[in-house]
């Protein structure tokens, strides 16, 4: 068997024939390439991901402030600057069975809801009174070719 020898000359390991001897850079971008199919079939056996379904606007549990749904449209009407926190408060003392703490965040997300209505209202409002001509052309049918139709 042929013997491989070292840089001082002395007999290093027997080479077998058809012993492929690599190089550390090969051995590395070998070593690169079995990692990189691990990862490809790791990514392939994950289970995929769910896309998250639209909210079709349906409740899931009764709107808690119903009954008393005009009368906090009436303070607000009333005292547009009223916070949700004193809001809840008066609810909770004219109905302390019904109402508490907890429905903190939910009279705030109504609220919110309740302004941007109240601002696209106004809003309208504002623009109808500045130009009358713009409700006249909205009214309006206009021809999709003009001239053929």
């Amino acid at each position: 068997m042929p013997q491989l020898k070292s840089e001082g000359g002395e007999p290093s390991a027997p080479a077998t024939p058809g012993l492929i001897l690599l190089s550390y850079t090969t051995c590395w971008d070998a070593a690169e390439v079995f990692l990189g199919g691990l990862q490809a079939l790791w990514q392939n056996n994950q289970p995929r991901r769910r896309k998250p379904k639209p909210r079709t606007g349906k409740r899931s549990r009764p709107d808690p402030f119903e009954p008393d749904v005009e009368r906090i449209e009436l303070w607000l009407q009333g005292e547009p600057r009223l916070r949700a926190k004193t809001l809840l408060e008066r609810l909770i003392r004219r109905n302390p069975e019904r109402y508490g703490p907890r429905h903190l965040r939910t009279l705030q997300r109504r609220m919110r809801g309740y302004r941007l209505q109240w601002i696209e209202n106004e809003m309208a409002g504002l623009a109808a009174a500045e130009h009358p001509s713009l409700q006249e052309a909205q009214s309006e049918e206009k021809p999709v070719l003009p001239g053929v139709n």
